[in-house]
């Protein structure tokens, strides 16, 4: 995630069905993909990402110790930042701070086994749109 704005509907006119629509101010936060040296950007809103974290909350993968002893990485869950309520301010420092934050939860789940090929993983960064 390598930044933020503020916008009244996404760069990007699909939400691919992942959350995310209106028609007030959002912030939009900037995820940049590199994909066989080519890099490619996408727009999301937390609310995307509260999608996924939902998703793979419900659904994780299957890992192939699954039977076994979990490894250290598995012992503690994937953390989302936490959501605002509707009167919360959001001033440049909390956004700035929750970008880091969704960066940190976007890493900790890629770092982390069968994570990178769910597909709800896919269908998050439009890995499909991408092929």
């Amino acid at each position: 995630i390598v930044s933020r704005q503020k916008m009244t509907s996404s760069p990007s006119s699909e939400d691919h069905g992942i959350g995310g629509k209106t028609h007030h101010p959002a912030v939009y936060y900037e995820v940049q993909i590199l994909r066989a040296n080519e890099t490619f950007t996408l727009y999301r809103r937390y609310s995307n990402f509260r999608w996924l974290y939902d998703q793979i909350t419900k659904f994780p993968p299957a890992t192939e110790n699954e039977q076994n002893e979990k490894h250290a990485i598995n012992d503690s869950p994937i953390q989302l930042p936490p959501g605002t309520c509707l009167f919360q301010p959001q001033d440049d420092e909390f956004v700035q701070q929750r970008m880091e934050d969704l960066a940190e939860f976007i890493n900790d789940m890629l770092e982390r086994p069968g994570y990178a090929c769910h597909p709800s993983v896919s269908k998050f960064f439009q890995l499909h749109d991408l092929s």
